[in-house]
């Protein structure tokens, strides 16, 4: 019965994430770390569930607004994997299997805000290792890929977009909803990508023609995740 189950749902730890309203955040792939994102235009990371910073020097900054997504990369690795200070303790660096590089570094996770630019972030850097341009209003969720290569910024000049990491360049501008755009999710085979905006209008693209193959209908408000 759901409601016994709930019963056993209890909080494990509680904190206070920044000085104003936290307004996105996101688990890692390992669920080691929790990204949160707040009107105060930073990102932090948090230990889970031990609910204590990864880095007690690492805030990331590079949003001139409030911070309106964070996603981690699908091949992100813990800090385990990583040279860093983690509660006082320098830990061994150990070179990543996988993953993608900008200049460098190794990319951990994504951000957008209330701004046209998209932030690619490593987790040993507190500035952006890259900003994607090319949105014209805010940008509103960014999704990875399954592959790890690309990934979708949606935003509220009505479009989205698909980017290669490896470039930092947009490969696909797309247009067809007549409202901001909102949510975006792929599909586990990397295939489809959905799409919602603050019209209420869905829809499903396929990434190999980059046409629109279903309009989901229904909602009478704006959607604001799929």
């Amino acid at each position: 019965i759901p409601g016994q189950k709930m019963k056993a749902v209890s909080n494990t730890a509680s904190q206070v994430g920044d000085e104003r309203p936290l307004s996105s955040c996101a688990l890692s792939p390992d669920s080691q770390i929790l990204a949160v994102g707040s009107w105060g235009k930073t990102i932090r990371l948090w230990n889970v569930p031990q609910c204590s910073l990864v880095s007690n020097t690492h805030v990331y900054r590079g949003h001139v607004d409030r911070v309106t997504c964070v996603s981690f990369h699908p091949q992100f690795q813990s800090p385990s994997a990583h040279e860093m200070d983690v509660g006082g303790v320098k830990k061994e660096k150990i070179e990543p299997s996988e993953g993608v590089s900008v200049g460098g570094n190794l990319l951990s996770f994504a951000s957008c805000a209330a701004e046209p630019n998209v932030y690619l972030w490593s987790i040993d850097s507190p500035s952006p290792i890259a900003r994607l341009e090319g949105h014209v209003d805010r940008a509103s969720r960014v999704a990875f890929h399954p592959s790890g290569r690309y990934m979708a910024s949606t935003s509220f000049d009505c479009t989205w977009r698909l980017w290669d990491l490896h470039t930092q360049q947009s490969l696909l501008l797309q247009e067809g909803h007549s409202r901001p755009t909102y949510g975006v999710a792929f599909h586990p085979d990397g295939s489809l990508v959905a799409t919602t905006d603050t019209g209420g209008i869905g829809r499903v693209w396929d990434l190999r023609s980059g046409r629109s193959v279903w309009t989901l209908l229904g909602h009478a408000k704006q959607t604001l995740a799929v």
